[in-house]
């Protein structure tokens, strides 16, 4: 169950925020109120912009292994713990701003570093004794990240982000150290060079000020393109699948739109004559 857990949330959240938001919409229509928009309007603001973010990544997996085998009538048990350890993100990128289109009120293209660590506890139970060692794993990835965002007001200043994307990431770098204990006979996987994935991002934003943004947000994998795993939203490391996560801190800067200008209703302007200004 709880492998679809990222696709439920994103549904339930999106379904029942655009349901409160429209009808906060009808609500504020008939009490002639007009609210602010917590995401700044592209009728202020030029519509692209540069985005930067950083963050800590996690693997974790809530279930131990266990094995048994039999060697010259000898019986030895395994059993594996996983660890969870933090690592650590760089983003840099643009994004496109859509004022609502079709529910996507945002895009977002970037760049990432980032970097996973996580690993295992054993422990061997023979007659003779018992033994524990650890498996450890370090990767860096170079990334790419396309978003489409959806945003839900709360209030003035604040909204709940729900995004949709696809990743894709090149190990460029890798450190596995590996205990003696680790049994023959066992998977004994890594995530390959290439992976491409859909992921889910559910976050927080603030309007920090009239023209920025901070947005906090963890995000998770919900469909392995590739790699094909045990789980298909998890890597293999070792002889168990993992859960990646990402949360980070990401702002996003406006620029005034110095070019437009507001409407003048003059029935006197001349024909040719835009918005009251310029030559005809």
């Amino acid at each position: 169950m709880h492998r679809f857990l990222p696709i439920i949330v994103f549904l339930c959240t999106l379904l029942s925020g655009n349901v409160l938001q429209a009808q906060k919409t009808k609500l504020n229509r008939f009490n002639g109120k007009n609210k602010k928009k917590p995401f700044p309007s592209t009728q202020d603001y030029k519509p692209a912009g540069w985005i930067f973010g950083l963050g800590a990544t996690g693997t974790f997996q809530l279930n131990d292994q266990s094995f048994t085998q039999t060697i010259s009538g000898l019986e030895e048990s395994y059993r594996f713990e996983p660890i969870m350890k933090p690592g650590a993100m760089l983003e840099l990128g643009r994004y496109l701003n859509f004022e609502r289109k079709f529910l996507i009120d945002f895009v977002d293209i970037t760049a990432l570093w980032k970097m996973y660590r996580g690993g295992q506890n054993i422990t061997q139970t023979r007659a003779e004794g018992v033994e524990s060692g650890e498996n450890s794993f370090t990767e860096h990835y170079n990334s790419a990240s396309l978003n489409v965002n959806n945003i839900i007001r709360v209030n003035d200043y604040n909204f709940v982000l729900n995004a949709f994307g696809l990743n894709t990431d090149y190990k460029f770098a890798n450190s596995v150290q590996q205990s003696n204990l680790y049994p023959q006979g066992i998977p004994n996987e890594m995530p390959p060079q290439f992976v491409a994935q859909f992921h889910y991002k559910l976050g927080w934003g603030i309007k920090a000020d009239v023209d920025k943004v901070l947005l906090f947000s963890l995000e998770t994998p919900v469909y392995n393109i590739t790699p094909q795993t045990t789980n298909f939203s998890e890597f293999d490391y070792f002889n168990m699948p993992f859960r990646t996560l990402i949360f980070r801190v990401q702002f996003m800067p406006f620029r005034y739109d110095n070019d437009k200008c507001p409407p003048v209703n003059n029935p006197n302007v001349p024909a040719g004559f835009k918005n009251g200004y310029g030559s005809p």
